[in-house]
């Protein structure tokens, strides 16, 4: 390597005096010397390798960071198909009964069936003691009044006091309520009886209830030749006079 600096140096030396020395002379034409080849050094020997340098440790985790903040709910998705339906389940159990509804008005009356025939002939009953008798008046609507007052002319107090009275309250065409007593809708009525000046008075009275709209009211009188006692008199027939019609078929009155 040195040998070769040297021969480098010693050609840099020669060119610069030929070329001053051609300068001084004022030559037009200057041969230059070509340079000398320079020989390659000898290599030199190769260093050692470097030692492996031991990896260092690892490094402990990092902390973990804080959770951000949870974004907003996105849209509701559309709803999907609806499924199969599915069994029908067992029946349960029947809930209690309920109460018991108003009773309604009465339905008009249907049309009268034919007459049967005639049955036989009963056997001869009691001899009767009394003159019957049935009286019509107007209706009333106890919703608007709770009196209604009827006269009976013509009657004698003597009279007027042997006979059984009784009151019915026609409600409809064929709907009857024996009074004092309970009406249609659970009214609640008095009777009120008396004689003065030649007539016999009749007053009924709304005792309890909103009152309801009647279409007539009946009467009928029963005499006696025994006292009455409270609008009946001993001997009565054993029938039931809370029925208008039992009674009327059984003095063979029309309706």
């Amino acid at each position: 390597m040195r040998t070769t600096l040297k021969l480098l140096m010693k050609g840099i030396f020669v060119f610069i005096l030929v070329f001053t020395s051609c300068k001084k002379n004022d030559l037009e034409d200057v041969s230059l010397l070509e340079p000398i080849a320079a020989e390659n050094g000898v290599n030199g020997t190769s260093g050692t390798d470097g030692n492996d340098v031991t990896n260092g440790t690892n490094g402990t985790d990092g902390a973990n960071g804080t959770d951000g903040t949870d974004g907003e709910d996105g849209a509701d998705g559309q709803d999907g198909a609806d499924g199969e339906q599915g069994p029908q389940g067992e029946q349960g159990p029947m809930g209690p009964a309920g109460a018991d509804g108003q009773d309604g008005e009465d339905g008009v009356d249907g049309e009268q069936g034919p007459v049967g025939p005639a049955g036989p002939a009963g056997a001869d009953g009691e001899d009767g003691n009394a003159n019957v008798t049935a009286y019509s008046y107007s209706g009333f609507d106890f919703g608007t009044s709770e009196r209604y007052k009827m006269q009976l002319s013509n009657i004698t107090k003597a009279n007027f006091e042997k006979t059984a009275w009784f009151v019915y309250l026609l409600r409809g065409t064929a709907n009857m309520h024996l009074i004092p007593g309970i009406g249609h809708a659970n009214d609640e009525f008095s009777v009120l009886i008396w004689h003065k000046d030649g007539k016999g008075n009749f007053q009924i009275d709304l005792e309890e209830g909103s009152g309801s709209n009647y279409s007539g009211v009946r009467i009928i009188g029963i005499q006696a030749n025994n006292s009455v006692t409270g609008g009946k008199s001993e001997g009565l027939p054993d029938i039931d006079f809370s029925d208008y019609y039992t009674v009327m078929d059984y003095y063979g009155l029309k309706y």
